[in-house]
């Protein structure tokens, strides 16, 4: 489950933040820091610390079911309180996840394929959650990294390629493959799109019929390879709509940042590539027309890239080296 690390991927970055700070938000509604924290953390911990520092929760588990990643961790531990678990997610959440504690739950899968596996864990850990719960997915939204059925891609005609794959993953998914899917959807706009539809799918496949999933936020990012994410609070069934209403009134002046209740809209997250001075520069700018002018004769930054970095800049990654 390892990953590489943040400075060298800074769309995941931003849509690290953006979740940490929607559970802050969150926290006008529920009591955070007494939920618990499980997730992948790799052996640098990154969203382990900031959750630790930001939101103040100290029951932390990670599940890391390579062994060689896994002694890593133990060294690189950076806190006590983090409990480490040498297990696949499958066997986490059937022997050790305790579904009368309120909890956060971030998967991060990463590979391009093995979707139904994939959603088989989410579909096992929707069934468990209680009302209240936080569950966070990510999966790579990449189609060219779907299968071509054993063959290599170069091997296989341009024009033939998209129906493998097509195949492909309605084979892999089965039960979880969406209605009214077809090849045209296998593009990087759309595909993940269809991924949204393929987890509504598992989300409700076990789920409790006195529970009633609300998306909170979910977002398109890429960092060499395209990722989706999205965010779900667990309402109870009855109460939805008004919980619901909670939900959008905690989130008042930060709506840009999210898409409540919705399958189907993701936000986009697509950085250009700035330095630290550029950053700093921008800042003294005024946001206007003529600023965004002046920018784009002095700086060399077009309008395109100054609209997509202010959106985010509250969140723009910064990295530098450190010498020890």
């Amino acid at each position: 489950m390892g990953n590489p690390a943040y400075h060298l991927r800074p769309n995941k970055a931003v849509d690290r933040n953006l979740f940490v700070e929607s559970l802050v938000y969150l926290g006008k509604l529920v009591d955070i820091p007494k939920y618990r924290y499980i997730g992948f953390g790799s052996y640098e911990f990154d969203e382990f610390k900031l959750i630790y520092r930001t939101l103040g929760i100290e029951d932390l588990h990670s599940i890391e079911m390579d062994s060689e990643i896994y002694k890593r961790q133990v060294f690189n531990k950076p806190y006590a309180c983090i409990q480490l678990f040498n297990k696949t997610c499958g066997e986490y959440f059937d022997e050790d996840y305790d579904g009368t504690k309120h909890s956060i739950v971030w998967v991060d899968f990463s590979e391009a394929n093995n979707k139904h596996s994939q959603c088989q864990d989410v579909a096992n850990i929707c069934g468990k959650m209680q009302k209240g719960d936080i569950l966070r997915i990510t999966l790579n939204a990449n189609p060219t990294g779907i299968s071509t059925r054993g063959k290599q891609a170069g091997d296989v005609p341009a024009n033939e390629r998209k129906k493998l794959r097509f195949d492909s993953l309605k084979e892999e998914l089965g039960e979880y493959f969406p209605e009214g899917a077809c090849e045209g959807d296998l593009t990087h706009k759309k595909y993940p799109l269809l991924l949204l539809k393929t987890l509504k799918k598992a989300v409700y496949q076990d789920l409790d019929v006195d529970l009633s999933p609300c998306p909170i936020c979910s977002y398109v990012y890429s960092d060499n390879t395209q990722m989706m994410t999205v965010t779900l609070f667990m309402c109870s069934s009855e109460e939805r709509e008004n919980i619901i209403e909670k939900i959008t009134n905690v989130f008042k002046g930060w709506e840009s940042y999210i898409n409540i209740d919705k399958w189907d809209d993701p936000i986009r997250i697509d950085l250009p590539s700035l330095t630290v001075h550029e950053q700093l520069e921008i800042g003294q700018y005024e946001r206007t027309e003529l600023g965004a002018k002046r920018i784009e004769e002095e700086m060399g930054i077009n309008s395109d890239e100054l609209r997509r970095y202010l959106r985010f800049a509250r969140y723009y990654p910064n990295y530098q080296p450190v010498l020890i």
